[in-house]
């Protein structure tokens, strides 16, 4: 949120333009990728709370070294930390509904997941804005708020003692990772995540640069957008599981995936700022609901696998943040932000069809709690 929003102001810091500067998130995200693979390991044999608080740990000291970064490398680096600590952080989330909730409950526990994701931007956007600087805004908001989440998981989850359902031997792993990229519809969810992954970089991570640049909006302005989009985000997740369980996870993902591509395209390129702030926050709600569905899609592909099954759906998506930041940057040097939307939308599209043609949806032949 910090570099979507402040882009500019970071690329000025370290005497970078922003396409440059924006292949932050591509290495963070390669180095998530590498990190969230070794995951589908070591959650078969650690403690899924427990590794949840490690990841908040890693957010905390990466947020003081982006802090203090004194150049581009060093704060390549720090940032790279943020996603080493998401990437642990994030699946276990996930894990933890299905060891805590029952299978009836779980889409709504998810959309819920999504919406204080969702909240935490909104509520994040004024605040940084307000900060003003990129350096506190990691000190004064990233910092406090990971070691507050690092409390409520100590104190707020229970622990449990059937975790670890995988011994910890060399090919029962092998076994678990050729389980779960030799199923076809589990397969074609975790491309589909990659995808849609990349799509949405053309909000997350150009949007505001984007309105910056081509309507000249002050970054106070560029914040209130942020947390528009991110309030429709939220509304999106919550209401993802109610659809749900009415729809289908399947049915839910491959449209309004549809929906939210259309969106893409049109707020990079029709030149009207209502209609692209429209389109945006439209954009930005179908995204709630598609991440939520297609989040609770994949938990349900292999209940003895959840934990391999999650790590790797965070790998997809890390490496689905380095494909929209690589696509989107490459699209600027060559072009401008109306490529953006065209190429990044684009992914979205094919997502929602490989999601449509491979992938089974298990409401109706799974009911595990």
């Amino acid at each position: 949120m910090i570099v979507g929003l402040l882009l500019i102001d970071i690329a000025a810091s370290f005497g970078s333009s922003i396409g440059v500067m924006s292949q932050l998130t591509t290495v963070s995200a390669l180095v998530g990728v590498i990190v969230a693979f070794l995951m589908g390991i070591i959650s078969l044999r650690f403690r899924q709370k427990a590794l949840l608080s490690l990841g908040l740990v890693c957010m905390t000291v990466s947020s003081a070294g982006c802090f203090l970064a004194p150049n581009y490398v060093t704060m390549l680096l720090s940032y790279a930390l943020v996603s080493l600590g998401g990437v642990i952080a994030l699946p276990m989330t996930s894990t933890l509904v299905a060891a805590h909730f029952a299978f009836n409950q779980r889409a709504q526990v998810m959309g819920w997941l999504g919406a204080g994701g969702a909240l935490a931007v909104s509520c994040g956007a004024p605040i940084i804005a307000w900060i003003g600087d990129w350096r506190w805004a990691f000190l004064g908001y990233v910092a406090p708020l990971a070691l507050v989440s690092l409390a409520l998981v100590l104190i707020g989850i229970p622990s449990t003692h059937h975790e670890a359902v995988v011994s910890p031997r060399t090919t029962q792993y092998i076994a678990s990772f050729q389980a779960i990229l030799g199923n076809k519809s589990a397969l074609a969810c975790l491309l589909g995540t990659m995808l849609t992954g990349a799509s949405f970089q053309a909000v997350f991570l150009y949007a505001s640069s984007f309105f910056r640049q081509r309507y000249h909006l002050s970054t106070e302005m560029a914040s209130l957008l942020v947390f528009g989009g991110a309030m429709c985000v939220t509304l999106g997740s919550l209401l993802s599981g109610q659809l749900v369980n009415r729809v289908g996870r399947k049915r839910l993902v491959v449209v309004v995936g549809a929906l939210q591509s259309l969106c893409i395209i049109a707020y990079a390129t029709v030149p009207l700022l209502w209609f692209a702030t429209v389109a945006r926050f439209v954009g930005s709600g179908m995204a709630g609901i598609m991440f939520s569905a297609l989040g609770s899609l994949s938990l349900e592909q292999l209940p003895r696998l959840r934990g391999p099954m999650m790590s790797i759906h965070t790998a997809m998506q890390s490496i689905g943040s380095a494909l929209g930041a690589g696509i989107g940057g490459l699209a600027l040097l060559i072009d401008d932000y109306e490529l953006v939307g065209i190429s990044l939308g684009a992914l979205a599209v094919i997502g929602a069809l490989i999601i449509r043609a491979l992938t089974v949806d298990p409401i109706s032949t799974e009911q595990q709690v």
